[in-house]
C-alpha cells in the first residue's frame, strides 16, 4: 500500500498507521497520513482512510512518548478508558475508536476521531472566547463518575538538584511546603493541561477539548491556576482576570486556595522556560520571548504571594 506522507518528513509511526488501516479498512486504503506538531509527552499522526464505498474518515493516532511512559506505562489504555467514559458528557473530547498495546514496534497508541477547528493564540480575544472557555472548564469539573476517583492526583514536584531561582523555584516552594497536600474537599476531574492550545475553535465556537492525557482528580483550582498562567502569557492580565471571573461565577467551587494553586502551577515551568519560549514564533506569536514570559511569570507569582500575605 503506498501512501502519501506529507509534511517535510516522515515519522516512526508510519508502520503502525499501515496496520491501523488494515484493521479499520480492511477493503479500503490509506490515502494519506500528515506528522503533527505538538507537545513531547506524545506523538500524533493525522491521516485519512478510504472505503470501498467511497466514503472517507480522518483519524488521529496518538503515542505516549517514552517519557510519559516511564512515568505511567499504561497511559494509552488509561486515556482511551477515560475519552470511554466522557462520551456521554458532550465535552467535545475525542471519540476513542482503537487502541493499540504496542504489538508493532512496542509502542502503544489510540487512534481518535480527527477533530476540525483551530487552537486561537490571539494576541487578542473577546470576551465570549472567554466565557465560554470558562464554562468548558466548569463543566469538565461538574463530570460525576466515581470511577474517575482512580486518576492521578496533583502533586508538589520533587525539587531538583537546583532550583531554578530565576522564576523564585526555592521561594514558591518555601510557601507551599508548609500547607501541602492542600486539603481535598472539593475534588472533581481535572483536564490537567487546559491551555489556549488545546481548545480547538470554528469561528467564536468552542468545538473540542484535546489531549488528555494528563487528567486527573483533585481540587478544580490546579486546572483552573494552570489555565490562568497561560491565559496571562497568551492574552494578558485583563483576559485573566475575566477568565477566572467568569470561571468562579458558574463553578460553586471555593476560591480561597487559588493564590497556593497558582504558586503550584508557577512551578510549571521551573527549570524549562528557555524551551517553552522557542515554540511562540512558529505559532504566530513571536513577541512572547523568554523576557516576556518571565516578566509575566513574575507579576504572577508576586499577585500570590501578595494574596496570601507573604
Amino acid at each position: 500500500m503506498t501512501v502519501k506522507w506529507i509534511g517535510p518528513e516522515r515519522n516512526s509511526s508510519e508502520a503502525l498507521v499501515q496496520h491501523i488501516a488494515k484493521h479499520l479498512a480492511p477493503a479500503g486504503r490509506l490515502l494519506w497520513a500528515k506528522p503533527l506538531g505538538g507537545g513531547i509527552s506524545a506523538r500524533t499522526t493525522a491521516f485519512e482512510l478510504g472505503a470501498a464505498d467511497g466514503s472517507t474518515q480522518k483519524l488521529v493516532l496518538r503515542q505516549p512518548g517514552p517519557r510519559m511512559l516511564a512515568r505511567r506505562p499504561n497511559a494509552a489504555w488509561e486515556e482511551f478508558d477515560l475519552l470511554q467514559r466522557l462520551l456521554p458528557h458532550d465535552l467535545g473530547s475525542p471519540v476513542p475508536v482503537w487502541l493499540d498495546s504496542g504489538t508493532l514496534g512496542g509502542q502503544p497508541g489510540l487512534v481518535l476521531n480527527y477533530l476540525a477547528g483551530q487552537p486561537w493564540m490571539g494576541p487578542e480575544i473577546s470576551e465570549h472566547k472567554l466565557m465560554a472557555m470558562a464554562m468548558r472548564l466548569a463543566r469538565i469539573h461538574a463530570v460525576e463518575d466515581s470511577a474517575l476517583a482512580s486518576l492521578p492526583r496533583r502533586q508538589l514536584p520533587k525539587p531538583p538538584a537546583h532550583l531554578d531561582q530565576s522564576l523564585q523555584e526555592g521561594r514558591i516552594r518555601e510557601a507551599l511546603m508548609p500547607v501541602w497536600p492542600l486539603p481535598e474537599s472539593q475534588n472533581g476531574l481535572l483536564h490537567g493541561d487546559f491551555w489556549p492550545g488545546n481548545l480547538l475553535w470554528e469561528a467564536d465556537e468552542l468545538k473540542a477539548v484535546i489531549d488528555w492525557e494528563d487528567a486527573g482528580w483533585g481540587d478544580p483550582l490546579a486546572d483552573l491556576a494552570s489555565a490562568r498562567l497561560d491565559v496571562l502569557w497568551i492574552y494578558g492580565q485583563e483576559a485573566m482576570e475575566c477568565f477566572t471571573k467568569s470561571y468562579l461565577d458558574l463553578s460553586d467551587c471555593d476560591p480561597s486556595n487559588l493564590p497556593y494553586w497558582d504558586l503550584w502551577a508557577a512551578l510549571r515551568p521551573a527549570g524549562a522556560l528557555a524551551d517553552w519560549a522557542l515554540g511562540w514564533s512558529a505559532l504566530g506569536r513571536p513577541e512572547l520571548t523568554e523576557a516576556r514570559l518571565r516578566e509575566d511569570h513574575g507579576r504572577f507569582v508576586a499577585q500570590a504571594f501578595a494574596a496570601i500575605g507573604i
